[in-house]
């Protein structure tokens, strides 16, 4: 689920977005700062036969990257049939250092 105290201003979303979030949305997985226990990074793997061919899925995929973006959070994607997420998880956590 998304924590309530990461989106605690649901004002910044339309009645659809406030309606996503309160209901089952979640996401594969979230790093947090071991400090303040805030977002650092949220990831979403996405199967590839099941998001390709799915309109109504693809929908789901936009609204949640959209309520990530109200936010200032980036919410990272990846794909079942690529390749290198090591190397780009690595990277996303390194360019939140500076």
């Amino acid at each position: 689920m998304f924590k309530d105290f990461e989106f605690t201003d649901l004002k910044r979303l339309n009645e659809k977005e406030r309606r996503f979030v309160k209901q089952r949305s979640s996401v594969d997985f979230v790093i947090y700062h071991k400090l303040d226990r805030s977002l650092a990074l949220a990831i979403e793997v996405d199967g590839f036969a099941f998001h390709e061919n799915n309109p109504e899925q693809l929908k789901r995929d936009e609204k949640k990257g959209e309520i990530f973006k109200k936010f200032g959070m980036e919410l990272a994607r990846f794909r079942t049939n690529e390749s290198g997420e090591e190397q780009r998880i690595r990277e996303l956590l390194s360019s939140m250092l500076y």
